[in-house]
């Protein structure tokens, strides 16, 4: 069973056996990136999923890219507004003095 420092650790495989793999996984030491040969069995490792939202949207692409040749794409819908201006009916503008400053003053 590989340490548990390893767990959870995305690898390269370099060596196959009958019962186990040898793994190749970057281990971070002091200012360090170092990569270590590592030997685990089979049960202790799994087929990283990182690569599949890439290949999905690929694949999508791929897709649009067939229905836009033949022309069948239809436009997608703005999720931003137009642009307005906004006017006000009424505005009453305020007067201010001086007297109304005074009293912020910490004299």
């Amino acid at each position: 069973m590989p340490h548990k420092y390893y767990h959870g650790k995305t690898g390269i495989v370099w060596n196959v056996t009958p019962r186990g793999l040898g793994v190749i996984v970057n281990k971070k030491v002091g200012t360090r990136i170092l990569r270590k040969r590592i030997c685990v069995r089979f049960e202790h490792v799994k087929k990283s999923r990182c690569q599949e939202q890439y290949k999905k949207k690929q694949a999508d692409y791929q897709a649009y890219l067939k229905l836009k040749k033949a022309g069948k794409v239809e436009p997608k819908q703005s999720l931003t507004r137009s642009a307005k201006v906004v006017k006000a009916k009424k505005v009453e503008v305020l007067a201010r003095r001086q007297a109304d400053y005074e009293a912020l003053i910490p004299f």
